[in-house]
């Protein structure tokens, strides 16, 4: 049965809504085109589409009309046996968790294959990893979503700030930044132990617990060390990344992370 496209009224109601950039010849960002998902909150059927307009020229008649269905294939893996499931409902998300997706938004870059749905996989098993090692600087992995015998998303612990919010605002006490440092290195030891690398590491993707301490999340590119990267880090964070999981990567990103504290720290007129 063909299901029908669920009821978008604007577009601040796609569940993703992107613009997308790439760096010209001389190095500046330029734009490349707009980015729409829309996944069913019931059936989790997802859809996508993408035109070549800036967001704010866009009207609601061609962003719908560039909409495609997304097969459940290509981008939910089958359920595996040895994968903690949590069945699907309307009341599956509890206050304290998050519902972490697959990366729909680059469907149109790899349609037609299974690339989406086995990182997830990949995913899954580097937080079933996580589980059996746990770390308080490290996310804490809740379960899988299943429904129709396929994984629609991760279930993870929700933490209230980034550590990124937190240091920008200006209305907090001041941070620990020695502290944050430190716990951020504990966590990618951690990972290290396990044989695992982040290769992603920046202040959107360290988050802080009720305690303040900082807790590393988005195992999205957390992959066994020597293993190459389908992407490495997010731009401006990444600059000397190696093209496979290693330590190194992570080196860098805790170097930048913590430049990133002092110069933070310089601005708010308060010591480290």
């Amino acid at each position: 049965m063909e299901l029908e496209l669920p009821s978008v009224k604007d577009l601040g109601s796609f569940t993703k809504l992107i613009e997308s950039f790439e760096e010209d010849g001389n190095g500046d960002l330029e734009f490349k085109c707009t980015k729409f998902v829309v996944v069913d909150k019931v059936t989790h059927a997802a859809w996508v589409g993408s035109l070549d307009i800036p967001k704010k020229q866009v009207t609601m008649k061609q962003a719908l009309g560039c909409l495609r269905r997304v097969p459940d294939s290509e981008i939910y893996p089958a359920v595996a046996p040895n994968m903690p499931q949590v069945a699907a409902s309307g009341d599956t998300l509890a206050h304290d968790a998050w519902l972490k997706r697959p990366n729909i938004a680059v469907y149109s870059q790899v349609a037609g294959s299974t690339i989406i749905a086995d990182e997830l996989s990949d995913e899954i098993r580097t937080c079933q990893l996580i589980q059996a090692n746990p770390h308080p600087n490290i996310v804490e992995f809740r379960g899988c979503l299943e429904k129709g015998g396929r994984v629609i998303g991760i279930l993870l612990k929700r933490y209230a700030i980034t550590l990124s919010t937190r240091v920008k605002g200006y209305s907090q006490p001041p941070f620990d930044a020695i502290s944050l440092l430190k716990g951020i290195e504990a966590g990618l030891e951690h990972l290290h132990s396990l044989g695992l690398a982040h290769n992603d590491l920046n202040p959107e993707y360290v988050m802080l617990d009720e305690q303040g301490r900082p807790v590393i999340i988005d195992m999205g590119s957390c992959k066994p060390l020597g293993q190459k990267l389908h992407q490495g880090g997010t731009p401006d964070w990444n600059d000397g990344f190696e093209e496979v999981s290693s330590v190194a990567n992570d080196q860098i990103g805790l170097q930048k992370v913590g430049e990133w504290l002092s110069v933070s720290c310089a601005k708010r007129n308060f010591s480290p």
